[in-house]
């Protein structure tokens, strides 16, 4: 009876062990899902500030371009 204990003592501790290296392990993921998330958000909003009209016209201006109506189209997504 005593071995036995022994074993199932033995296996409850490292099925204990395993749950706690799972949890640390999904923790470890979640935290870096929120990071890239938040890089994600970031580099969205640059973009929207880089193709920005007015950035685009200053930009336009700079460089002497001029805007042609008739070369324009509209796309949606």
């Amino acid at each position: 009876i005593g071995i036995v204990f022994f074993a199932m003592l033995v296996s409850l501790l490292t099925a204990k062990i395993a749950v706690v290296n799972a949890q640390r392990g999904l923790e470890s993921t979640t935290q870096k899902m929120a990071q890239v998330s938040a890089n994600n958000n970031d580099l969205k909003q640059e973009i929207g500030e880089l193709t920005s009209s007015d950035r685009l016209n200053a930009f336009a201006q700079k460089h002497d371009l001029k805007l042609n109506e008739n070369n324009i189209r509209n796309v949606s997504k």
